[in-house]
């Protein structure tokens, strides 16, 4: 889908908002894992996780940066991921 086709969701929603919007709809996700044992992928926002936790901050950012390659974190499942991220 265009980015532009989603028209003007910013304006009437908080940050906390828009930044849901954007994670469900996948805009601006910039970093992926393969969670559980059957490393299901999901997209993220390297910001806000970097923003929230030192763990992911120095993962994301720091002397050992993988953020170009998938994350693999096999002691997670992806419903608990993504309810982490939300």
């Amino acid at each position: 889908m265009d980015l532009l086709s989603y028209g003007d969701w910013q304006s009437d929603r908080t940050l906390a908002e828009s930044n849901k919007f954007m994670l469900q709809n996948k805009i601006g996700c910039d970093i992926s894992f393969l969670l559980g044992k059957s490393k299901e992928a999901v997209q993220a926002h390297s910001y806000m996780l970097a923003s929230r936790s030192s763990v992911f901050f120095a993962m994301l950012y720091g002397p050992f940066d993988k953020s170009d390659k998938p994350i693999e974190i096999p002691d997670i499942e992806k419903d608990i991921f993504e309810q982490i991220l939300r």
